[in-house]
């Protein structure tokens, strides 16, 4: 199913984005699957704020709880959205084998 998922998502983006060079048919596919709702804002929200708290954790020696309150800032969320997302989605992006 997933093969035949990516033939018809890859079909429709190729009508609508063709003649782009590559680093603009990148940008154009992640609009599509944003526009077209394939990607809902819910996983939007929780994908960033995990690789966000990967790239910041570093940046304030180890501090969670500093690093936390930076995203929630940057994003105007709660500090406890950003806790529960890190709490109970931390590997929900990890590349399954």
């Amino acid at each position: 199913m997933e093969s035949v998922f990516k033939e018809h998502l890859l079909e429709v983006f190729n009508k609508e984005c063709e003649n782009l060079v590559a680093e603009d048919q990148v940008e154009c596919f992640l609009n599509y699957l944003l526009e077209h709702q394939v990607i809902d804002s819910l996983t939007v929200r929780r994908y960033t704020i995990i690789k966000e708290f990967e790239k910041e954790y570093p940046k304030h020696d180890g501090h969670k709880t500093q690093t936390v309150y930076t995203i929630a800032n940057k994003f105007n969320l709660s500090d406890r959205t950003v806790w529960t997302v890190l709490k109970d989605h931390l590997h929900r992006f990890d590349k399954k084998e």
